[in-house]
C-alpha cells in the first residue's frame, strides 16, 4: 500500500504540481510577453528572467517527456495516454489563485500561525511573498501611478487579453 500511494503521488508532483502548474501554465505568460509587450517596458523588463527559455523547455518537453513514447509513457505508471488525461482534468481544476500564496495556505487551513507554529513553509514562503510583492509594486509604481493609468497602456491590455484568450481562463 505505501509503494503505490508513493508510484501515485510522484505521479501527481511529476506530472500535476511540476509539469502542468509549473512549466505549462508559465507558457502563456511567456508567450503573451513576447508577443505583447515591448523588451523596454517593465512589466517586461520583471518577467523576462523568469520567463527566458520557458518555451524551449516545454517544446522539447512535449516532445521528449509526454510524447507519445517518451519518457512519461515509459517510466510513470500513467504513461500511455493516461498522463494526458490526468494533466487536462487536472488543468481544468487550476486557478490564477491557486498561485496566491496567502489564500492557497488560508484554503488548505494552514495560514494561522497559532493553531501550526513553525510551518516553515508557511513562514518562509510568506517572507519571500511579501518581499517579492513590495520589490514588484515599488518598480510598477514608478510606472504606473493609479488604475487608469494600466488601462490606458495598450501593451498590457493586449497581454492580459491573450493570456486569457489563449491560457487562463476568467
Amino acid at each position: 500500500a505505501k509503494f503505490g500511494l508513493a508510484v501515485a503521488e510522484s505521479n501527481v508532483h511529476q506530472l500535476n504540481t511540476h509539469l502542468l502548474r509549473t512549466h505549462l501554465t508559465t507558457e502563456s505568460f511567456a508567450l503573451s510577453t513576447w508577443r505583447n509587450l515591448a523588451s523596454p517596458h517593465p512589466v517586461f523588463k520583471l518577467l523576462q528572467p523568469h520567463i527566458y527559455g520557458v518555451l524551449a523547455i516545454d517544446t522539447i518537453g512535449r516532445k521528449e517527456l509526454i510524447g507519445t513514447g517518451g519518457i512519461v509513457d515509459k517510466s510513470l505508471s500513467l504513461g500511455g495516454g493516461g498522463h494526458v488525461t490526468f494533466m487536462e482534468s487536472s488543468f481544468k481544476k487550476v486557478n490564477l489563485q491557486d498561485y496566491n500564496l496567502p489564500k492557497a495556505l488560508k484554503k488548505r487551513g494552514v495560514d494561522d500561525s497559532t493553531k501550526l507554529p513553525e510551518y516553515y513553509y508557511r513562514d518562509d514562503g510568506l517572507a519571500l511573498w511579501e518581499a517579492i510583492k513590495s520589490f514588484v509594486a515599488e518598480i510598477i509604481g514608478i510606472y504606473y501611478k493609479n488604475d487608469d493609468d494600466v488601462k490606458r497602456d495598450n501593451e498590457i491590455q493586449s497581454w492580459i487579453f491573450d493570456v486569457h484568450k489563449n491560457g487562463w481562463r476568467a
